[in-house]
């Protein structure tokens, strides 16, 4: 068995009841919705991996399954980092509101969304502030 299939029967059903949640009709799903959950997702995973049942080492295969699984849903090459980007636009943000995801949850994950799009960033903004003091 390989790796992918084995995160596809831990998390399939996780992600087939996403796109049941995100879906407004049989044909239609709300996307802006379906990134949200992704990105909680990915974050969470990546936050607590054991809590997901995954270890630390897992996390670049389940980054991987992750985009192949929802590559055809969203339509990009790199569906969970372009979830990140589109976060970090109004459009994204509003998604956020709109999904009424708690102030908590938007805050970790734009600052994900940083981390994951800009990760050197968060390295120039330490040394900026160390420089600062």
């Amino acid at each position: 068995m390989s790796a992918g299939d084995d995160f596809g029967e831990r998390f399939d059903a996780v992600l087939e009841g996403m796109a049941e949640s995100a879906a407004l009709t049989e044909r239609f799903l709300d996307t802006e919705l379906y990134r949200v959950q992704l990105a909680a997702l990915w974050a969470s995973a990546v936050s607590r991996p054991a809590s997901f049942g995954l270890a630390t080492d897992e996390l670049e295969g389940f980054y991987d399954f992750l985009n192949a699984r929802t590559r055809a849903v969203l339509g990009d090459d790199e569906p969970v980092l372009a979830t990140f980007r589109h976060l970090l636009t109004p459009a994204g943000e509003q998604a956020l509101v709109r999904a009424r995801a708690p102030k908590h949850l938007r805050d970790f994950l734009l600052h994900f969304a940083g981390l994951m799009v800009d990760p050197d960033g968060l390295g120039r903004r330490v040394a900026a502030a160390r420089d600062g003091e």
